[in-house]
């Protein structure tokens, strides 16, 4: 006979079993996850609701269970982060203390440079007030920096440019126009003991923490405006040097041509006095008184005397010799006149061209080649060189005729030399008028000659003061030519194929056409 069970028996057995599979799952729960159920079978009412709300707290532990997890992983997720954050804010701090002390070395640097600087460095604000006074500025102006820093710059500027500084830099800030920023000019600085001084400035802009600064160097030019002087004063000795020996070189050829006519006349004179020392004129003096003598009886003495009847014969021969003297002496006095005329137009064209030394004129070159030929015309023809003119048509042209007179003198007398000391039976000198071929607009005369050339080596020499090949010159000719070229605007040229092939010495020349008047 089966016992009868004890339903609360069985509540609690049930209830047990429930509490030990509970116990036993919690206890092998893995990683604290509570991915279980408890069940027990034939529970009645109370277990089953009993059950129920376990597995109900159960369920809510592991939602609650999964948020905690949650929010660890976003702790976790932001514990990183803020490490992170944390090393980026220590890098950060660590590169600002480097750059930090980079800028102070970089700033102590600057300083350095900036007082080593040979120049004059000035920095102001953009309402003029100085900022930055190195120690060149101290030496150039007298002033100390702190003399100077936080004043207005225009202290250091003479007038005009003191009162108008400040407008300057409005104009500039007002505009952007720049008409003295980045831009080299001379001015005039003032010391601190009101003396000046020139410098060359040149003002450059930054901008810096939002504001605009102006950068002003300064350099003293006080050594190199001494040199210009010096320079132009040398120059200026030089043009008269060169006008000087230009002048001495025309001169000169002058001298050396009227010598050569000297030459002709002194023959001629020589001549003529010969002629009147052997002149028949005396013997018809001791005529003249032997008719005399026998005036009483002058046709007797004429037909019977011995001496008497030679006078007839002696006088007919002593007309045609005495008329034969007076045309030969007639000749030579109108070849006298002629070489003193031609004396007299040569030291007056020499006198013409003195006068307009410097002053530029309208003058044909055809006429200016002719009359340098002309002084130099007679050497030419004692040692028999043939001119020969090439003569393109060139209009009348503005220039200074005595420079221009002046070298080609020079020129032709090279030739003469270089054409006289060549051994050679056709020496020619040729020369040329044409416009240059370089397409610019001048005008170019070359006197060329066949005689002894120039060598390789001095055809870069031979424009150099001082260096001739002359035995007794003086090496300033050609020099003073290529100077008087070039106060003209114009050039000297030289061209030889080398020893014994002759030489091409070119002018050329501005062209300047003269106005035609109407």
């Amino acid at each position: 006979m089966t016992e009868p069970t004890n339903p609360n028996l069985v509540g609690e057995q049930q209830l047990r079993s429930l509490i030990d599979q509970l116990s036993d799952q919690m206890c092998q729960a893995v990683d604290g996850r509570f991915d279980f159920a408890v069940r027990v079978e034939g529970q009645d009412e109370t277990i089953e609701k009993l059950q129920m709300l376990i597995n109900f707290v159960l369920d809510a532990a592991r939602r609650s269970l999964a948020q905690i997890e949650a929010k660890a992983h976003d702790l976790d997720v932001k514990t990183q982060t803020l490490s992170a954050v944390n090393l980026a804010l220590e890098k950060e701090i660590t590169e600002r203390k480097y750059i930090q002390t980079a800028l102070q070395e970089s700033e102590a640097q600057t300083q350095a440079i900036l007082q080593a600087a040979v120049d004059a460095i000035i920095t102001i604000t953009d309402q003029g007030v100085v900022t930055t006074f190195n120690r060149a500025a101290e030496h150039m102006f007298g002033y100390t920096a702190d003399e100077v820093i936080g004043r207005n710059v225009s202290m250091l500027a003479s007038s005009p440019d003191r009162e108008q500084h400040d407008n300057y830099l409005r104009r500039y800030l007002r505009t952007g126009e720049a008409r003295i920023i980045g831009f080299e000019r001379e001015v005039e600085a003032v010391r601190k003991d009101g003396s000046t001084l020139p410098a060359m400035l040149r003002i450059s802009q930054m901008r810096y923490a939002d504001q605009q600064w102006f950068i002003g160097i300064l350099q003293d030019i006080t050594d190199r405006k001494r040199a210009e002087a010096e320079r132009e004063q040398m120059h200026t000795q030089l043009v008269a040097a060169s006008r000087q020996a230009g002048m001495a070189e025309v001169a000169t050829g002058v001298l050396h041509n009227v010598g050569n006519v000297l030459n002709s006349v002194n023959v001629t004179a020589t001549l003529v006095r010969v002629m009147v020392q052997d002149s028949k004129a005396p013997d018809l003096l001791q005529i003249s008184r032997l008719l005399q003598q026998h005036a009483d009886d002058l046709a007797s003495f004429i037909t019977t005397d011995e001496k008497g009847r030679l006078i007839p014969a002696f006088l007919s021969e002593l007309g045609g010799h005495l008329v034969d003297e007076q045309e030969t002496i007639l000749g030579e006095l109108q070849s006298l006149t002629k070489n003193i005329d031609h004396i007299k137009e040569i030291v007056s064209m020499q006198q013409s061209y003195a006068k307009v030394s410097g002053v530029e004129v309208a003058v044909s070159l055809a006429d200016l080649v002719e009359d340098a030929l002309r002084i130099n015309i007679a050497g030419l023809d004692r040692h028999g060189a043939q001119v020969v003119r090439e003569f393109q048509a060139i209009p009348d042209v503005i220039v200074d005729k005595q420079k221009v007179l002046q070298i080609l003198v020079n020129l032709i007398s090279n030739a003469k030399y270089a054409l006289t000391t060549a051994r050679i039976d056709d020496k020619t000198l040729t020369v040329r008028i044409a416009r240059s071929n370089d397409g610019a607009e001048r005008v170019r005369i070359d006197v060329i000659d066949n005689g002894v050339g120039i060598p390789s080596e001095n055809l870069t020499r031979v424009f150099s003061h001082g260096f001739t090949t002359k035995q007794d010159g003086h090496g300033f000719g050609l020099h003073s030519c290529a100077v008087a070229a070039r106060s003209i605007g114009g050039s000297l040229t030289v061209h030889s194929d080398g020893l014994n092939r002759g030489a091409a010495f070119s002018l050329h020349i501005p062209l300047r056409v003269a106005q035609v008047s109407r």
